[in-house]
């Protein structure tokens, strides 16, 4: 999906086009939703020293993948632990004689957690199948020369096999999932 992001008064911001927020027709049909957690992650980035300095950003591509997973027991309850990358690529108009296009791109590793506090642990490793991770938010706070900072609002879902077996819920209904789809991202856990 492609946004463009209009902050204010500041010519820097205005008409930057971003991509990979995530459409809302792509997430999947959670029924018990206390399972998905929203996260906003800020990072400042840093132009390398051999690209020119930037005079305004075009273009913000951000893309985040799960690596890895695994679920810990803890004392509040399960938590499932994902290790992700976030992916980053400015395209960007050079502030030099020419005004001539460049690009960075960033692979920034991150943990996150989702806590499963109504889930046995046992059950845990059997009910959730994947996590889906959508981006809802991309926000470029501030940038010069050389440095800029920025805000990826995404929310990660677990989704859960046989949600009848959840001790707090009385539906004994399944959920029907659909996985295919161009900007969500679904891992497959393997426990």
């Amino acid at each position: 999906m492609l946004n463009y992001i209009i902050r204010g008064d500041n010519k820097m911001y205005e008409g930057i086009l971003t991509t990979g927020i995530t459409e809302l027709n792509s997430y999947p049909k959670v029924k018990y939703t206390n399972y998905c957690k929203q996260t906003m992650e800020t990072d400042l980035l840093t132009i390398p020293f051999e690209k020119p300095v930037i005079e305004s950003i075009n273009e913000v591509r951000v893309n985040i993948c799960i690596e890895d997973s695994h679920i810990i027991n803890t004392l509040l309850g399960p938590k499932l632990i994902l290790n992700c990358v976030k992916n980053i690529k400015v395209v960007y108009t050079a502030n030099n004689a020419e005004q001539s296009l460049h690009s960075s791109y960033w692979k920034i590793p991150f943990c996150d957690f989702i806590l499963l506090n109504d889930i046995s642990y046992d059950d845990c490793l059997s009910l959730i199948k994947n996590v889906f991770l959508g981006i809802e938010d991309i926000c470029i706070n501030n940038c010069n020369d050389k440095l800029i900072n920025i805000s990826v609002l995404y929310i990660i879902c677990p989704i859960i096999k046989e949600e009848s077996c959840l001790k707090n819920h009385n539906d004994n209904k399944k959920q029907n999932y659909s996985f295919c789809n161009q900007y969500g991202k679904y891992s497959k856990i393997y426990f």
